[in-house]
């Protein structure tokens, strides 16, 4: 009787807690334009939104335009730089730093592309510009990082052509550069071996006052991604190469403890080299960029991507990205997964914008996501536009709960129906085992394919993996020259939470 009152406490509780923390799924209109943003921060219990503005479509042309957006997603001020002559794409990054706001991205010079720093006030006001690069050449402005020996400078992480040959081949390589906080140019910084068709996704400081970042290198059919970190100096330390997936989208961020996780795609399998299978993977690193464990997500999907990860104040990380709903859909989907600090699922939820207008056709994307001061989340993207709906491409701002809810407590149910669903189902013997260890899973009518994985517990190592199907349900793992001790049998289906059984290995 003492449990059953005790756990009802805690549901109480917990419902109380949820409802106490804000969700909405808005579409942010500027000036009635196509828009679009992929970074935010929240400052001052406001978030301030860089945006690229369409300002013409035929010929194109753009502008820079940052959003103060209130923490219930109402506009506060939006205003954009828009000079005549060229085209200003902005939107990339954004860091704020002695109440000036500085965004990261590029203008267009026609055919030539020039890395650019735009910097704003808190009132949205345009203060300066700058531009960097050979107009001969193309030059993205990427990622925006604070210099970590000097208030008084900046660094802009993007990709270069110019040393690549000309007519702009494709090919480029990462590039660092030091500017101050006036925009004047101080110091220029080319990486990696050789011109490939490189991507610079991600940028983060590291603890030695140095850096790190990461991108994709594209051979024509699949993407290696890669990990650079550089010391104080800007010198490199090491350069990995981190699996392989069919996206350009992957993060690097620095723990508190000084280690790196790293969220990417791994390809499955492929057909043609024209469609891939991925699955969402998060692989934790040591200060030497030398793996510590390893998980996957789901079940193999033809498009996936991962875009952003932050470690929680509880070691928990957040995952933003973007995936197509179930294999028979058209539109891509928003999503947020949570994990805890050792990787294992804890919830994985997807999302379109909702407000003013519902837009089930159209896609949706989401590049950030930060925890909120009530423990809730918010996220920042845009959603495309259609013709059936009436809606143009805009800016697309998400907040849930702690559980990734848009409806409070949507989560607290279901979600443990579910849990126990999958754990009624699956079925592992002996345990303890010692030279074999059997598993089956009873299916559902309509239920997908489940994928499961012997893993080690120590280190997260998967051992093993197989895939059950409604006809060959049952599987034998040979465990002869396993080490006694602690394994997990995990259990992944699409659309539902992951399962993890723990099993004893005696010798």
């Amino acid at each position: 009787m003492f449990k059953i009152k005790l756990c009802l406490c805690f549901y109480l509780f917990f419902i109380c807690f949820c409802f106490g923390q804000t969700t909405f799924s808005k579409r942010i209109n500027v000036a009635n334009k196509l828009n679009t943003a992929s970074s935010f921060k929240l400052y001052l219990d406001s978030f301030y939104i860089p945006t690229m503005v369409f300002e013409n479509l035929s010929p194109n042309k753009y502008s820079c335009s940052l959003q103060k957006i209130d923490i219930n997603g109402n506009p506060i001020l939006q205003k954009r730089f828009k000079p005549n002559s060229l085209s200003y794409d902005g939107g990339n990054d954004l860091l704020i730093r002695n109440g000036k706001f500085y965004i990261s991205s590029e203008n267009d010079f026609g055919l030539q592309l020039q890395s650019s720093l735009y910097v704003f006030n808190q009132k949205c006001d345009t203060l300066f510009t700058g531009s960097y690069g050979d107009t001969t050449f193309y030059n993205y402005g990427l990622k925006i990082l604070p210099h970590l020996k000097s208030k008084n400078k900046l660094l802009l992480f993007g990709t270069t052509d110019s040393t690549c040959g000309s007519s702009h081949s494709g090919f480029d390589k990462p590039i660092v550069r030091i500017v101050d906080t006036n925009s004047v140019l101080l110091q220029t910084k080319i990486f990696y071996p050789s011109c490939s068709k490189i991507s610079l996704s991600s940028a983060d400081t590291t603890g030695n006052k140095g850096y790190i970042f990461s991108g994709g290198d594209y051979n024509g059919f699949i993407t290696k991604n890669y990990i650079i970190k550089l010391d104080s100096n800007l010198n490199q330390m090491w350069n990995k190469n981190i699996d392989t997936g069919s996206s350009y989208y992957n993060c690097v961020t620095t723990l508190k403890s000084g280690k790196h996780i790293f969220v990417h795609n791994h390809t499955d399998s492929s057909k043609s080299n024209s469609f891939f299978w991925d699955r969402i993977t998060l692989t934790k690193l040591d200060e030497n960029g030398n793996i510590m464990w390893r998980k996957r997500y789901g079940m193999p999907e033809q498009y996936i991507s991962a875009t952003k990860i932050r470690e929680l104040n509880n070691g928990d990380f957040i995952v933003s990205g973007e995936k197509y709903l179930s294999s028979s859909a058209i539109n891509i989907n928003g999503f947020l997964l949570r994990t805890d600090s050792v990787g294992n699922l804890k919830w994985w939820r997807t999302y379109i914008a909702t407000t003013p207008v519902k837009d089930t056709i159209a896609d949706n994307y989401l590049y950030d996501v930060l925890q909120m001061p009530d423990k809730g989340f918010a996220a920042v993207g845009y959603a495309t536009g259609t013709s059936q709906f009436g809606t143009i491409q805009q800016t697309w701002l998400l907040r849930v709960d702690s559980m990734g809810c848009l409806v409070p407590g949507c989560s607290t149910l279901s979600g443990i129906e579910e849990l126990e669903k999958v754990k009624n189902n699956i079925v592992a013997y002996p345990n303890p085992f010692n030279s074999e260890l059997n598993v089956s899973y009873s299916f559902v009518n309509g239920d997908e394919d489940a994928e499961i994985e012997l893993i080690e517990t120590e280190t997260g190592r998967v051992i093993e993996k197989r895939i059950l199907t409604q006809k060959d349900h049952k599987t034998q793992f040979n465990t002869k020259n396993l080490s006694a001790g602690v394994y997990l049998i995990g259990v992944q289906q699409k659309n539902r939470p992951s399962v993890y059984f723990k099993t004893i290995n005696l010798k």
